[in-house]
């Protein structure tokens, strides 16, 4: 929402015919909004989307307006759990892990 606002829309030169009718959410499934019919249309990332029943969604943004959220993962040499810690990060890059990460909404290299 915010990237959308502040990014997408003032670049589309837009942002005050938009905002003028627009209603901004913070936090949670915005798109819960459109599944109750309070609002017609929101934008939000895909993996916030997904579990929302009730909504279509469209597709993503043109590449040119995406807002990219790269994840990392390591194991601290203060962790508590190293070996259950390293087996996660083992999970999330197989062939397994990444799957539920694509079914989900996020995309991968």
């Amino acid at each position: 929402g915010k990237h959308f606002d502040e990014t997408v829309l003032p670049r589309l030169g837009m942002r005050d015919a938009v905002r003028a009718k627009a209603t901004l959410g913070e936090g949670g499934f915005i798109a819960e909004k459109v599944a109750r019919g309070e609002v017609e249309i929101a934008f939000h990332q895909i993996t916030e989307m997904l579990p929302v029943a009730g909504v279509t969604i469209v597709g993503p943004l043109p590449p040119e307006l995406q807002k990219n959220t790269v994840y990392t993962g390591a194991v601290m040499k203060s962790a508590r759990n190293p070996r259950e810690a390293q087996a996660l990060l083992d999970y999330l890059v197989s062939t397994e892990g990444r799957k539920a990460f694509l079914e989900r909404g996020f995309t991968a290299p």
